[in-house]
């Protein structure tokens, strides 16, 4: 962005202050207090004020030089990477979803620490972890989620050219001793048991959806389970025989 040098201009009762416009904005500034500065030209003799008010002027020139012609000093690369991951952990996310975002951000932060960017490098590394198919694209997701995050908020992120790897089916063949499993599962752990027969008859899913029932999840006669959408993976309320 292009700067003009500031103007020392006198006002009518003597005073000396710095002209200039910064990103189409006029300002007038009568002592460095906006770049940190204690210089105030004013408050030498008379005969002084010209000279410390064009010091002050190529002080306040420097700054914005240094700081992409902004008043606000310019921040560290980690001090901005920082910034932006705690506005993204901020945001209403699910507990687990937010672990793992952080997780994910504490393997990146070396880079921002060391070169004020993420490299691609550092990207695939993390991700070529992960041999099997579904986890590397499950993490490549989150990954991708806070790389876009970041990069949205101005921060440089190296491209990974690495892409979502296909996901082979895998065909399960029904059980044809149903019977016995259930009696080997039985008298192995009934809550085991138990659990396998809710998600045989029911299709219910084992781990939020069984693992969390309550007696009130149940209707009066036992013939119907009653789960709320924030229960559901699909976020709709589910009612099954």
């Amino acid at each position: 962005m292009s700067l003009k040098y500031p103007k020392v201009s006198k006002k009518s009762d003597g005073r000396y202050y710095v002209d200039l416009t910064v990103k189409n904005k006029r300002h007038r500034l009568f002592s460095g207090i906006k770049i940190g500065s204690s210089l105030c030209p004013n408050s030498y003799p008379v005969h002084l004020r010209k000279s410390k008010a064009k010091e002050l002027a190529k002080d306040i020139y420097d700054y914005l030089i240094r700081n992409d012609c902004s008043f606000r000093p310019k921040r560290s690369g980690i001090e901005l990477f920082d910034e932006i991951v705690a506005k993204k952990l901020s945001e209403p996310l699910s507990k687990k979803y937010r672990t793992e975002l952080k997780r994910l951000s504490t393997l990146i932060r070396p880079d921002a620490l060391k070169y004020g960017s993420i490299s691609a490098s550092t990207i695939d590394n993390i991700l070529l972890r992960y041999t099997n198919n579904t986890s590397f694209n499950t993490q490549r997701r989150q990954l991708n989620t806070l790389l876009i995050f970041l990069q949205e908020n101005s921060f440089p992120i190296e491209k990974s050219r690495l892409k979502a790897r296909k996901q082979e089916e895998i065909l399960h063949k029904p059980i044809k001793e149903i019977n016995a499993l259930f009696d080997a599962l039985r008298s192995y752990n009934k809550n085991l048991y138990l659990c396998c027969l809710l998600a045989y008859g029911c299709l219910l899913r084992p781990h939020r959806e069984i693992r969390l029932l309550t007696w009130r999840d149940f209707s009066e006669d036992l013939s119907y389970i009653h789960l709320s959408g924030r229960r559901v993976k699909n976020k709709r309320n589910r009612i099954v025989p």
